[in-house]
């Protein structure tokens, strides 16, 4: 069988996109068993709670731009002159919604008595979004050129990685952690800026403040399913806090823990570098289009009912060399969750890359709202029986309802004639 070059273009990203996630989602998980060793709980909770808070206003920063900016990218891909302004104009705005949020946290921090004891570990994990507005990922995305900048991720988090190892020796320098992953993603984005200055031989042009407000208003809905679906995942996590105790939201917050490293390792790499191909698809061979989303789908419910059965089986032994013997209890809720990846990445499908490639972002948006206040309002009316096992299974029914939902609409799009928004 002959390999297109789409598909043969497809597989390279996706092999570097995955090196990205393996600095981003593996890395740290390998080292946090050598940090948790010479800090204390309390510490490792701050580093936990001020990378929550921080994480917040990095959605803020990065907006929608992943996505949004990545269709412009890959409609002008041949056009240097726009390839130019779409760049500096994202940079720009990236930037402003930096100095945005960095005039909430800045007061928050000061003001507020409960972060007093956490302000210098604050500022030292807000740093990280210097990071987010520098790096164009969405640049190497559209243009499919992921190669040069997901060695450099890796090789960056590989080597921060082993100097908090060395660094962390005793529990006053717990804040290292933190400060490190913002120098990462700081070292990070500078060479991805570089690299496509260098490349292209782009320049520096003036702030376009009405290209800025329409970027903004084309990528509000996409924000905000991705802030919606943010506090979604959230919501778990306060729920079992308010309405049973710490040993069922540990319980739950194990096995989630390995969804969550699942997803990242096995969903973004795909969605990041199926994005750019489906748009490509869309906008050049629409003939190819629909053959293209059928063949996904079918290799994605395949090797999504493997993966599910094997996670399944293999539960209890996953827990146990990830956590250790103690943590043996959350193997009932990883059993629940197990096939939670195969939905979650049919709904990357149909969601990211048919919907948005068809630029539904509204209907996108609408969706994903419904099911988060659907599910929110599931929780309450089962708060007094709810445990890890329920929230567990809660939280695969709700992405089996979003997929179904998301199917439907996808399905009737596809059903009237393309046309290019």
């Amino acid at each position: 069988m002959i390999i297109s070059e789409d598909n043969k273009l497809f597989v390279k990203n996706f092999s570097y996109l995955t090196l990205v996630q393996i600095g981003n989602v593996l890395i740290p998980l390998l080292v946090i068993p050598f940090v948790a060793r010479n800090i204390t709980q309390e510490n490792f909770g701050a580093l936990e709670f001020a990378r929550y808070f921080c994480f917040f206003f990095s959605l803020l920063i990065q907006y929608s731009f992943d996505i949004t900016t990545t269709r412009e990218v890959i409609k002008y891909r041949r056009d240097k002159t726009k390839l130019n302004n779409i760049l500096m104009q994202n940079l720009y705005a990236r930037a402003l919604l930096f100095i945005a949020a960095t005039l909430i946290v800045v007061p928050l921090v000061e003001l507020v008595d409960a972060f007093e004891q956490y302000r210098e570990l604050i500022y030292l994990t807000y740093f990280i979004n210097v990071g987010f507005v520098m790096l164009p990922m969405f640049f190497f995305q559209g243009m499919e050129d992921l190669a040069k900048i997901s060695i450099i991720t890796l090789a960056v988090r590989v080597i921060t990685g082993l100097m908090i190892i060395f660094i962390i020796q005793d529990n006053s320098l717990y804040w290292v952690y933190n400060a490190m992953q913002s120098l990462a993603f700081i070292i990070i984005g500078f060479i991805g800026l570089y690299l496509i200055f260098r490349k292209y031989r782009f320049r520096v042009i003036a702030v376009n403040f009405s290209y800025i407000k329409k970027l903004l208003q084309e990528g509000i809905t996409v924000f905000l399913s991705g802030l919606v679906m943010f506090l979604f995942g959230a919501f778990y996590y306060y729920f079992l806090q308010i309405y049973t105790d710490q040993n069922e939201l540990g319980i739950f917050s194990t096995a989630n823990k390995v969804i969550v490293s699942l997803n990242g390792l096995m969903l973004m790499p795909f969605s990041q570098a199926f994005f750019p191909l489906i748009n490509k698809t869309y906008y050049e061979k629409q003939e190819k289009f629909k053959r293209m989303l059928r063949n996904v789908f079918l290799a994605i419910v395949i090797w999504g009912i493997l993966g599910g059965l094997l996670l399944f089986f293999i539960a209890g032994f996953v827990i146990k060399i990830a956590f250790g013997q103690e943590y043996l209890a959350s193997v009932t809720s990883l059993q629940v969750m197990a096939f939670i990846p195969l939905f979650a990445m049919l709904n990357n499908f149909v969601g990211y890359q048919i919907l948005l490639t068809l630029k539904k972002d509204k209907l996108f948006f609408i969706l994903n709202s419904f099911l988060c206040l659907f599910t929110i309002l599931i929780a309450y009316l089962l708060r007094d029986s709810m445990d890890s096992v329920i929230a567990s299974m809660l939280r695969l029914v709700s992405e089996i309802c979003l997929f179904i939902l998301m199917g439907l609409f996808a399905f009737l799009a596809l059903k009237k004639p393309l046309q290019h928004a």
